[in-house]
């Protein structure tokens, strides 16, 4: 036992078995991308494991690309091809290839707890109360509580 609290089932683990393969180093990406794809994935997937991640400054420099573009092509390549990159919001900054399910596991949940707060951003400007049911939706699944300030 490693102390760890066992982390929820969420709606997204069902997509585990194509990042199990990943980690594995069984990702095989589509036969043909674009140059900008293609070397954004090279340089990304030597970076294996969090403790390597690049920065996108770096990223950009090694690519050949704008910062822009290399963030533009991340975001396609995780969302359409889902290449297992996983993108570090503590130091070290940047992106890296997800190597085990906890790195899997670290990066979908700050994404899911930033969707939430945009979430609750966005309930300001709802009228219709419908983005106040996604929110408790994802609150129940997370299992957090919203925070109260006095």
């Amino acid at each position: 036992m490693t102390g760890r609290i066992a982390q929820p089932s969420l709606p997204f683990d069902r997509v585990i078995p194509r990042y199990e393969r990943a980690v594995r180093d069984e990702y095989a990406p589509p036969r043909e991308l674009p140059a900008d794809q293609a070397q954004v994935l090279a340089a990304v997937r030597a970076r294996r494991g969090r403790a390597a991640a690049i920065g996108v400054g770096d990223l950009a420099a090694q690519t050949g690309l704008d910062e822009r573009r290399v963030q533009i092509v991340v975001k396609h390549l995780v969302e359409e091809h889902q290449a297992p990159i996983g993108t570090g919001t503590t130091q070290p900054w940047g992106y890296y290839w997800i190597t085990s399910d906890e790195e899997r596991r670290e990066v979908r949940d700050s994404l899911v707890r930033r969707a939430v707060s945009t979430l609750r951003r966005a309930r300001a400007y709802d009228r219709g109360g419908w983005v106040a049911g996604l929110i408790g939706q994802a609150e129940l699944e997370l299992g957090d509580v919203p925070e109260v300030s006095r």
